[in-house]
């Protein structure tokens, strides 16, 4: 298997994916879960997967399935096990006790691909996590996340940028990258706004945040998947110039997790 996503502009060519038959809220550990408790549609949702899917296909990109865990609620959330680099996987480390165990099926995908784990036991979830080149990546430290850059810089092999953020949940519910040159933020939760400098930021609005507008998935440079429920967001990055490519996921973020959630990517060319 080809593996290495470390360009973030790159085509997208294949990502890591989980059907949502475990999918339900229960004891919920974030805001957007608090109002769906028991109110999830499994049937919608196993359905707006499979097109989330067949949409990726669309453009080329392979989706392989994680083994599922029984009564793993949040494992179609793929993005926060870990992240894959040319060198190979570092696997996240969870800190809330309902996502214990989920790691254990990135792990067996790796070694099943001969993907090397470069290290296991950090506290980072990938949504924290951004692939910018071959040079750098960006960090989101917030409640999930505490990985220090001299821990995984010699793994990685680039220089490790970090924005601590006062957001609950990751650092892509309210923050993107779609260029060199252009990012989606609501920079009132960004403690460092350095790397900000020198692009146009599209700014995100509470309401935004609540609707995960941010949370799409970068296919390459200038193009993206987003919700169809985030359509007047999507206008506005139309107007800038973006390919946007719309799918419905409004029964599979009731979580908090959108399309860049669900999504892990595996290579990049």
């Amino acid at each position: 298997m080809k593996f290495g996503a470390d360009n973030l502009f790159k085509k997208l060519r294949s990502v890591l994916v989980s059907s949502p038959e475990n999918y339900g809220i229960g004891t919920p550990i974030n805001m957007w879960q608090e109002k769906n408790v028991g109110a999830i549609d499994q049937r919608l949702a196993i359905k707006q997967h499979g097109d989330m899917v067949q949409a990726l296909r669309n453009e080329g990109v392979d989706c392989y399935f994680l083994e599922k865990i029984k009564g793993a609620t949040e494992q179609k959330d793929t993005r926060d096990l870990g992240v894959i680099s040319k060198y190979g996987a570092i696997a996240g480390h969870f800190v809330k006790d309902i996502r214990l165990g989920e790691v254990a099926s990135f792990i067996k995908f790796c070694v099943e691909n001969d993907i090397k784990i470069l290290k296991y036991g950090i506290p980072f979830e990938g949504g924290d996590f951004f692939f910018i080149d071959e040079t750098q990546c960006l960090v989101g430290i917030g409640p999930r996340t505490d990985m220090r850059p001299n821990e995984v810089e010699t793994f990685l092999k680039r220089k490790i940028y970090i924005i601590h953020h006062s957001s609950s949940h990751h650092l892509d519910a309210f923050f993107n990258i779609i260029s060199p040159t252009l990012v989606v933020a609501n920079t009132k939760y960004l403690a460092e706004k350095e790397f900000l400098q020198g692009k146009k930021v599209i700014e995100l609005d509470d309401d935004d945040i609540w609707n995960m507008s941010s949370n799409f998935l970068l296919l390459e440079e200038n193009k993206i998947l987003a919700d169809s429920g985030c359509h007047e967001f999507n206008e506005k990055l139309k107007n800038e110039g973006v390919e946007v490519i719309e799918v419905d996921v409004s029964e599979l973020k009731k979580n908090g997790g959108s399309i860049r959630c669900m999504t892990l990517p595996i290579f990049r060319e």
